[in-house]
């Protein structure tokens, strides 16, 4: 019984610490929703050399990151380091010759990221 509840109190805490999904629209519940990231970028370096320029970049102003890799590219994030309210997504993507980034989260809009992000494309 204490299980069941420890795993409860556990699920509230993560589901309370979850960003808020968009607003639901009642007339056209399936429609897709707004979505404009902060800001899009391509860079003809590789996705290692870009994430080796933003891990520097991050590093030497002693901010905290992390890193998913996938197939195409990763992920970087600060969310864990900071609150959910003031998390970034740095996604890049591999796309033939060139590479393609998006920055969102409500974090995106700092100077610090976005000077990051520049200085590396």
């Amino acid at each position: 019984m204490r299980d069941i509840g420890i795993f409860t109190l556990l699920t509230v805490i993560v589901t309370a610490a979850a960003p808020a999904s968009p607003a639901y629209n009642r007339a056209a519940p399936f429609a897709a929703q707004e979505y404009s990231p902060a800001k899009l970028f391509v860079t003809a370096k590789s996705t290692d050399q870009f994430a080796s320029c933003f891990a520097g970049r991050e590093d030497s102003g002693g901010v905290p990151w992390s890193f998913v890799p996938k197939d195409d590219g990763g992920t970087f994030s600060n969310l864990g380091s900071r609150s959910g309210a003031s998390a970034y997504f740095l996604v890049v993507s591999d796309r033939g010759a060139r590479r393609e980034g998006r920055l969102e989260g409500s974090g995106a809009s700092e100077t610090g990221i976005n000077r990051a992000v520049s200085q590396c494309v």
